[in-house]
């Protein structure tokens, strides 16, 4: 009996999963769904244009600090539209929004001190 416990501990034990990696580096435009947005995301000597309608994330690498300024698209849209920056991190930084018409919301993280 002792063999077979420890033969099936020894498998059990090496069938577990990796523990989930959820640090993010990214910009992500949220809030009401289907606002459409435009603006500008990017880190220190890059920046890159972007566009969309919410939710949208934009992944970005690791380089620090990171950016987003991001501005309502549409007219009459008193929706509200939320930025938030994530620097390797399960949760985010900084947060901003707004509701007004052609508003815009603008963040930026850098790696946390310890």
């Amino acid at each position: 009996m002792g063999i077979k416990w420890l033969v099936l501990c020894v498998l059990l034990h090496g069938c577990k999963k990796p523990p989930k990696d959820d640090r993010r580096t990214m910009i992500r435009v949220t809030g009401a769904a289907g606002i459409e947005f435009s603006g500008s995301i990017g880190s220190v000597g890059t920046s890159s244009s972007v566009s969309g309608v919410t939710p949208q994330d934009f992944a970005l690498s690791k380089e620090e600090p990171i950016a987003g300024v991001i501005q309502k698209s549409t007219s009459g849209d008193l929706r509200e539209l939320v930025v938030e920056c994530w620097f390797d991190s399960e949760e985010a930084y900084e947060t901003a929004r707004t509701t007004t018409e052609y508003g815009i919301a603008s963040v930026s993280c850098r790696r946390p001190t310890r």
